[in-house]
């Protein structure tokens, strides 16, 4: 960002970054005009870029992304019409579709496949987000909730693979994280967890 960018950003957040944005203005405005931008590299960028523009391109690109998502009745309709089938009758009919061919004697190859999968597919997911973030892409909701099934798919196979039922895996999670947060995320909880709690 450079101190053009960063003058923009005058006004449009929180009270704390304003505060300093104006300190920086005052400061770097006071220098002739040729000296501004050796002066913010040298004495201000890091301070800058650390605890302003970090949390500011973070906003903008939250911001960005939400605008890009498009929430209409239609697709509500249409997740309302779906929603009737329980975790484990998916899990069932996941498991119709597996392929069974291998006959490789490693232990756990199930969950090697599943696991495997697993980063296939989530790594398919952040190629459409690399491809909306950098190269101009426009966000696509209903490929994205199709590489999420694909995701999905492959945890049924690797909690069978393991003896579970996903509705287990699911709730197994839940109580985790109703112990871990029992009022909700706690940022001092996050940094005090117990050693044993995984």
């Amino acid at each position: 960002m450079t101190f053009k960018e960063f003058t923009a950003c005058d006004g449009r957040w929180g009270m704390v970054e304003a505060m300093v944005c104006i300190d920086l203005m005052a400061e770097i405005r006071k220098l002739s005009f040729w000296k501004r931008e050796k002066f913010w590299r040298e004495l201000y960028e890091k301070h800058v870029l650390d605890e302003i523009v970090e949390p500011i391109n973070q906003k903008i690109l939250i911001d960005q992304l939400a605008a890009r998502i498009p929430h209409t009745d239609q697709a509500t309709t249409h997740e309302k019409e779906h929603s009737t089938m329980t975790i484990n009758e998916y899990q069932a009919l996941a498991l119709r579709t597996e392929s069974r061919i291998t006959t490789d004697p490693v232990p756990y190859i199930r969950v090697l496949e599943g696991l495997m999968g697993l980063n296939g597919e989530a790594g398919e997911a952040i190629d459409l987000m690399k491809k909306v973030l950098f190269q101009g892409h426009e966000f696509d909701r209903e490929h994205m909730a199709k590489e999420l099934g694909d995701i999905a798919w492959y945890l049924a196979v690797s909690a069978d693979a393991i003896g579970y039922d996903l509705e287990s895996i699911l709730q197994m999670n839940v109580d985790k994280l109703r112990a871990r947060y029992p009022d909700g995320f706690s940022m001092e909880q996050s940094l005090h967890r117990s050693a044993n709690d995984i």
